[in-house]
């Protein structure tokens, strides 16, 4: 098994694209993969499981902007994409052709999508807003249904609970909330953790969730009572883009450090690495419906297919013998400890003194050690922020309206010729200038408790 910093040996594929790639998602039911890219292309390939080769199906240019996401409807029949030119299309799977769009669907630049049940679908926006729609059988439209702030910045992800019919979402401002379907309505908020939030996912039974941050902190929280958990997961060496729930209890990490990485919470520990992207963020992943694929998209403009087929088997494997290494390393200890005992009983008193002094000395060197190494990841974070807010910035017009095609693979495509435009925009990585006085005004301390606000 790869331990952390190293690279697993999977078998993987990759399929150099001519634009950044934004977003990936799997077909519920196939190795179907959609593909959104930041020149407003939409491309659909089918992955081949056993030898992990890309086949392009249809790509089309749809947004006269960055498409940042595309999702495969519940129901496996259409594509739905969102863009920073605030449009909603859908398409045909089959064909690719376009089924329905909506012009101005937001206000602002859409930045993510969720499609569940029959037809449910869910946008979020760069002011903090959700859309519900309802998207008919047969495609032909898309309805809004609802509309809810829930933060005061861009929205990084949304997370849907059919279990408990809740949204989960993240946000730019450092915030997660907690919408109810059945009312619309933000039941629990929390305050802001001063820390960009990227990703979401609910675990354990969807009692605990787990958020992805702009540090590289993951900041865990507890869904029933709406109480603040104290857990906090150090050891990504960027900002996590993208996690994705292997089980309950397993999950997987796109980092901008450019590793993909698997780890386990409560207990919280890395287990191991699938792979990476060299020199390059992981922007995006996407799990298919058997777990046997993974793929990750990165800003080397690089899309991978890794097989992970038995990831979790090896996983439990690896979590059963270091359990056996350390009951054996147990037992050798306490042999060795009870031959001392009659010596160690002599000079019991003085002993005793000798393993305070000791004790009391390591304790304050580990928290020298401990506040020196916190403060030194806070500043690595910190860069880190600082410089992938910067690009960003920097990578908001680098889309092309000279040729429609080159929006995919660079092999070529059909297009729409009405939507035949280039790409503009990035996702927006900003904080709103105001926040940090706003909550200072409010008296708050920067802590990740849930507010609630029902």
């Amino acid at each position: 098994m790869a331990r952390e910093g190293t690279t697993a040996r999977r078998a993987s594929n990759t399929v150099k694209v001519s634009f950044q790639p934004f977003d990936v998602d799997f077909h519920p039911t196939a190795h179907l993969l959609s593909v959104s890219f930041i020149s407003g292309v939409v491309q659909l390939f089918d992955v081949d499981p056993a030898t992990l080769q890309f086949e392009s199906k249809w790509k089309k240019r749809g947004h006269t902007d960055s498409c940042r996401a595309a999702r495969f409807a519940a129901n496996g029949r259409f594509v739905v994409s969102a863009a920073a030119d605030k449009s909603i299309v859908v398409r045909d799977v089959e064909t690719g052709e376009r089924v329905s769009k909506v012009m101005g669907a937001h206000s602002e630049g859409i930045n993510r999508l969720a499609c569940w049940g029959d037809s449910c679908v869910a946008s979020g926006d760069d002011s903090g807003t959700v859309k519900l729609w309802d998207l008919r059988q047969d495609g032909s439209a898309i309805n809004s249904t609802a509309s809810v702030q829930v933060a005061s910045d861009y929205l990084t992800d949304i997370r849907p609970l059919p279990s408990c019919n809740r949204l989960l979402t993240s946000s730019g401002d450092g915030s997660m909330a907690v919408v109810d379907l059945a009312t619309n309505r933000v039941v629990a908020h929390t305050d802001s953790t001063d820390d960009d939030l990227l990703s979401v996912v609910a675990v354990k039974s969807d009692s605990k969730v787990v958020c992805g941050s702009q540090s590289g902190l993951l900041y865990f929280f507890n869904m029933s009572g709406a109480e603040r958990d104290n857990d906090r997961f150090r050891g990504h060496g960027g900002s996590v883009d993208t996690i994705l729930p292997l089980d309950d209890d397993t999950l997987l990490t796109a980092c901008s450090d450019g590793l993909i990485r698997v780890l386990s919470v409560f207990p919280n520990r890395f287990l191991d690495v699938v792979g990476s992207h060299t020199d390059a963020a992981v922007e995006a992943l996407a799990l298919s419906h058997d777990q046997k694929l993974l793929v990750s998209a990165g800003h080397d403009q690089k899309i991978k297919a890794w097989d992970i087929d038995g990831i979790l088997d090896e996983e439990e494997e690896g979590e059963e013998g270091g359990e056996a290494e350390e009951e054996e390393r147990q037992e050798e200890e306490n042999e060795a400890g009870e031959g001392g005992n009659d010596a160690r009983a002599n000079g019991k008193d003085s002993a005793e003194l000798g393993s305070t002094a000791a004790a009391v000395a390591a304790a304050s060197a580990a928290v020298e050690e401990d506040e020196g190494g916190g403060r030194g990841e806070e500043g690595q974070a910190g860069g880190d922020k600082a410089q992938k807010k910067a690009g960003r910035n920097k990578g908001d017009c680098k889309g092309s309206d000279s040729d429609s095609d080159r929006g995919g693979d660079g092999r070529g495509g059909d297009s729409d010729s009405s939507d035949d435009d280039g790409g503009k925009g990035g996702r927006k990585r900003r904080r709103s200038p105001n926040r940090r006085g706003n909550f200072k005004a409010r008296g708050c301390a920067m802590t990740d408790f849930f507010r609630d606000i029902e």
